[in-house]
């Protein structure tokens, strides 16, 4: 995860930056002066320029949250991830997991796949009923 620069959104170090309000264009009065409108104008396309940068700001955000997101559930087992994906950000599935891993003591490296299975999925029930 590190290396794909995914990290942050796992353990919630980057905040999803507040979707921007669209502005909202002037209404220019018919007796105005010239230099009126062309203030009032200039002021919205830098309002909207804003809007545009703090909107693509906030689309990269979810576009890389739902990545880690993907990484995390493809890292997992099947029966495991379906139990993680439903929730909204990356970083709240990273803490179930981290969760699940701090209900029991390791298994021993002597452990068969099958049981260590059993165990994940016993854990994440435990969790899931708490």
């Amino acid at each position: 995860m590190h290396s794909l620069r995914l990290l942050e959104f796992l353990n919630g170090d980057i905040p999803c930056p507040p979707l921007p309000i669209v502005p909202v264009k002037p209404t220019i009065p018919d007796k105005a002066a010239d230099d009126m409108k062309t203030k009032l104008l200039d002021d919205y396309d830098d309002s909207m320029e804003s809007y545009v940068s703090q909107f693509a700001a906030h689309r990269t955000w979810l576009d890389e949250d739902a990545r880690a997101g993907v990484v995390l559930a493809a890292s997992m087992e099947e029966r495991l991830s379906a139990d993680i994906v439903g929730f909204d950000h990356a970083y709240q599935m990273s803490a179930v997991w981290h969760q699940l891993d701090s209900i029991s003591p390791p298994l021993p490296p002597s452990t068969c796949d099958s049981c260590k299975a059993q165990n994940v999925a016993w854990r994440l029930g435990a969790l899931m009923t708490s």
